[in-house]
């Protein structure tokens, strides 16, 4: 297994017309809630108690009129998701320096994206090693850029994203293969980047933090070190889940039930591979001995439920979790942190609880 650079991270030009997009939905959060209701239909959307925030409802409803995601190809489908996720998820923060490099397997090549901090938090920093969202099927380095560089930035971990393969070119199982190999060669070989390999975090939003937890159950079987962290943010940890948000939130913004279900029709061969734990991790017999973790769901989100019962099973299995929900949210706000301030706070939040259990 090699570890090869492979370049620096290139600004390059803005697109105008994003450029002005961008402002234009900076300006809306600057709006009192009222307005932004108005604009959004005149009701605040409340659904199982929880109210949604108003620039979102705005979002929701402007959103409504497009194609369906469950309606695109993959190939639409992370167009448009690197499209959006530019308007919405606002500049990196300054770091050090942010690297593109790759590590060569007998698989494949996997291309990571380190983010090193300015401040680093100790001596080596810790790693984060992080795993974006996009249900295995969409998503990239660029998708997760400004959330991997906020918590470079905000922890003083370095952070290394990692470009798992993608169904349907690669389906099930490329993402965990790719997930575990990553983690292990951190483990191995990570202190060429400058950080601790007998520190790291495991993190990820969506599929991604599927991943994550994937890792701490196979490191346990494995009887390698877990890590010190696990960041489960609204976690998809269930092929597809039989739960009261997924009726309740079956056609929220931007995440539906029938984009879960192209996500399932993508990544997995067959129906038995919905009962594999590297799939659904929320399966497990076993959740004892596993890395302490803060577990994190949106309210609007058909995945809510399955994040908060993988919390209650790693609590049950006697580990050190803490759980949160941000009821007025909606999934993916962690590519929303330049559009939509409830988000940024969000995702502060998560960084200063990653803080309180590092440093």
């Amino acid at each position: 297994m090699e570890f090869v650079s492979q370049k620096v991270q290139n600004k390059g030009f803005p697109d105008i017309a994003a450029l002005l997009q961008k402002i234009m939905l900076k300006g809306l959060g600057w709006l009192p809630d009222s307005i932004l209701i108005k604009m959004a239909g005149g009701t605040p959307v409340t659904i199982a108690g929880r109210t949604l925030n108003p620039l979102l409802q705005v979002m929701a409803t402007q959103a409504a009129s497009q194609p369906k995601m469950s309606a695109l190809t993959p190939e639409q489908a992370r167009a448009g998701m690197e499209a959006g996720f530019s308007l919405l998820q606002g500049p990196l923060l300054p770091l050090k320096e942010v690297i593109d490099k790759v590590i060569a397997t007998k698989l494949s090549e996997i291309p990571i994206r380190v983010f090193s901090p300015s401040d680093p938090s100790q001596s080596p920093p810790p790693f984060l090693l992080f795993f974006h969202q996009g249900g295995c099927v969409i998503g990239n380095l660029n998708t997760c850029q400004t959330f991997c560089s906020f918590l470079a930035h905000k922890t003083g971990c370095i952070v290394v994203a990692i470009d798992y393969r993608l169904a349907p070119e690669h389906p099930f199982p490329a993402a965990p293969e790719d997930a575990l190999i990553s983690y292990r060669w951190l483990q191995d070989r990570g202190g060429i980047l400058g950080g601790d390999p007998e520190k790291i975090i495991v993190a990820g939003d969506s599929a991604g933090g599927g991943l994550s937890a994937v890792i701490t159950h196979a490191m346990k079987r494995e009887n390698r070190a877990q890590p010190i962290l696990q960041v489960l943010i609204y976690p998809w940890v269930v092929a597809l889940a039989d739960t009261q948000s997924y009726t309740d939130f079956a056609d929220a913004y931007p995440l539906d039930r029938d984009t879960m279900k192209w996500f399932g029709g993508h990544y997995l061969i067959n129906s038995e591979d919905e009962k594999d734990t590297r799939v659904s991790p929320l399966l497990e017999t076993d959740f004892s001995g596993l890395a302490p973790a803060l577990v994190y769901t949106a309210g609007f989100d058909p995945l809510h439920d399955e994040g908060e019962q993988y919390s209650d099973k790693l609590r049950d299995g006697g580990n050190d979790v803490k759980y949160h929900s941000f009821d007025d949210l909606a999934h993916a706000f962690t590519g929303m942190m330049g559009a939509v301030p409830a988000a940024r706070r969000a995702c502060q939040q998560i960084a200063d609880d990653i803080n309180a259990r590092i440093n």
